[in-house]
């Protein structure tokens, strides 16, 4: 017999051993029905972010002053080099 697992978690299973195929066959409508709930979330908040989503603001103009500040931001030997 063959185990295999995660040291870190302790989750042991033997691959070779049978699935309980009435366990599994139970749990299954539960979990689509929680995923089906997580993706009808997951849109209504897509929805409500579209919806509150802030324009884009527009893009400005560059004035003398951000030019000057960008030219001394410059180290003096590059200015001097132009």
């Amino acid at each position: 017999m063959t185990t295999v697992g995660c040291l870190r978690c302790g989750f042991w299973y033997d691959p070779a051993a049978p699935l309980d195929g009435a366990a599994t066959d139970a749990r299954r409508p539960s979990s689509r029905a929680v995923i089906a709930d997580l993706r009808e979330d997951r849109e209504n908040r897509r929805e409500q972010a579209q919806r509150l989503a802030l324009p884009k603001p527009p893009e400005a103009e560059p004035t003398p002053a951000d030019a000057l500040a960008a030219e001394r931001s410059r180290p003096w030997w590059k200015r001097l080099a132009g």
